[in-house]
């Protein structure tokens, strides 16, 4: 499957940034259908279905000195083509 990146930002947060930044997508995940992203007031929407797939992946560096936490939530944008019967 080729993807097309939508949006992409870097940021450093404190950990209550963070949080809130987690807060607000959760609240817009039980609200609704849509999530906002980008800068606030220029950033848009996209859609996301009832049915997600959710993974989570936690590493440690092969020095120990650092942590890998990631976060990855997809879904199917169109809906599978059902089989025709004959």
């Amino acid at each position: 499957m080729s993807h097309h990146k939508i949006y992409e930002d870097h940021r450093t947060f404190t950990r209550a940034e963070l949080a809130t930044e987690l807060h607000r997508l959760a609240i817009q995940l039980e609200s609704g259908d849509e999530v906002t992203y980008g800068e606030s007031g220029a950033g848009a929407s996209i859609a996301v279905p009832e049915q997600i797939e959710r993974e989570l992946e936690i590493e440690r560096t092969k020095d120990g000195a650092g942590v890998k936490f990631e976060l990855e939530i997809k879904w199917t944008t169109r809906q599978a083509e059902s089989p025709v019967a004959s």
